[in-house]
């Protein structure tokens, strides 16, 4: 009896980035995903991304109290996603040649680096309320004084101080996303001093 395959389940048309999860889940088979099969689900992931951006700015538009932090850690997944097909693209031409080996892992990839992305977005946007980097480049943050009341009023109480400021905010947090290594090297920096 043959083992179970995800494609069993599914149509033609979609046989293709099945098959890019089998292969990926696979041990046997070395973990080498299809490109064009990650290319989809790179497609699919950014669609959902974006959808959820454009549904937490209809949400923002109805209710002004809404957290930036959910939109910076957004605009971190977009970023990381746009890192990964940069990557991605950069990969595949290099990966046809005779001699390449197989690219391991882009599908693992293709996954992870909206997730990063967002979270290190968030970690920036933390390091930024703390101060411990500031400058013009930076937001600046009001109601960094009052007393703390919870994390949910935290996060609604400290806001950018002028609309600029959320801009920067957003801004870092993409590259924060984009530029995957630029995080971990400041936290490392920091942990330093």
């Amino acid at each position: 009896m043959r083992p179970f395959r995800s494609r069993d389940r599914i149509g033609r048309g979609t046989a293709a980035a099945a098959g890019a999860l089998d292969t990926a889940a696979d041990p046997g088979a070395g973990g080498a995903a299809d490109p064009q099969a990650v290319r989809w689900h790179l497609f699919g992931v950014t669609f959902v991304v974006c959808a959820a951006l454009v549904g937490y700015m209809i949400r923002a538009d109805m209710r002004p109290d809404s957290s930036l932090v959910v939109l910076v850690f957004l605009t971190g997944a977009l970023g990381g996603l746009l890192s990964a097909y940069r990557r991605f693209r950069l990969l595949v031409p290099a990966a046809a040649e005779p001699e390449a080996e197989p690219v391991q892992g882009l599908l693992l990839h293709a996954y992870l680096s909206p997730m990063l992305g967002g979270i290190f977005g968030v970690i920036l946007y933390l390091v930024m309320l703390t101060g411990i980097i500031e400058g013009d480049f930076f937001p600046r943050f009001r109601n960094l004084d009052q007393p703390y009341d919870g994390l949910f009023a935290l996060f609604h109480s400290t806001v950018p101080a002028e609309n600029k400021d959320a801009i920067k905010a957003v801004f870092w947090a993409f590259l924060a996303g984009f530029s995957e290594r630029f995080v971990p090297d400041l936290v490392g920096r920091v942990s330093r001093r």
